[in-house]
């Protein structure tokens, strides 16, 4: 398969799994900022998930740039990945309908954290891919360092949710995206600073 072809499939997949987020969305009753202010939970959680699975899109998207040649490894990785986020607008419904049940928070939970480890994997599988490539190695080295840490804040999340605190899953995903975005901006400042 050429890489071109998997790359369109992966981004006309994330759009759709992204125009149902809001699709799920519940309207608010009455439709006025107290209406809007009842549905917090829900909107709090598409946001959530929305810019979450934007974020997975704009990272994954830079880094294709780079690669050369891909295997039936990738492309299972790939189609795995997307599994799990398509799931995404399943578990966030669940989420919205019942923002401080336990289950739907593990759920939600569950499936971002399946979402990143594959995530991690198929990164993996990119770079064994493509052995000799030395520039995807150095474009991927942020993504490859940040993203343990961002899993860590995201089981966490789940554990905390299962045990303590329903909205640590959702919660998470939020503390996860700040933390690997000032990552970002700390790495990219710091290499505005070498130039």
């Amino acid at each position: 398969m050429e890489k071109d072809r998997l790359i369109a499939f992966f981004d006309a997949l994330l759009a759709i799994i992204m125009t149902v987020l809001v699709l799920e969305l519940k309207k608010p009753d009455p439709i006025s900022w107290e209406g809007l202010w009842a549905i917090r939970g829900d909107l709090f959680a598409y946001v959530a998930s929305f810019f979450w699975l934007s974020a997975l899109w704009s990272s994954n998207n830079a880094e294709w740039d780079y690669v050369r040649v891909i295997d039936r490894r990738v492309v299972w990785w790939v189609l795995v990945f997307l599994f799990f986020t398509s799931l995404v607008p399943y578990a966030t419904s669940l989420l919205s309908n019942s923002f401080y049940d336990p289950f739907p928070q593990a759920f939600y939970g569950m499936v971002i954290v399946m979402t990143a480890a594959t995530n991690m994997f198929l990164y993996s599988s990119l770079i064994k891919a493509d052995k000799d490539n030395g520039t995807l190695r150095h474009f991927t080295k942020f993504n490859r360092s940040i993203m343990p840490v961002d899993f860590a804040i995201k089981a966490c999340g789940l554990i905390v949710s299962l045990v303590f605190w329903a909205p640590a899953a959702s919660v998470s995903v939020i503390i996860a995206a700040g933390v690997v975005l000032g990552h970002l901006l700390i790495q990219h400042r710091s290499s505005r600073l070498i130039d």
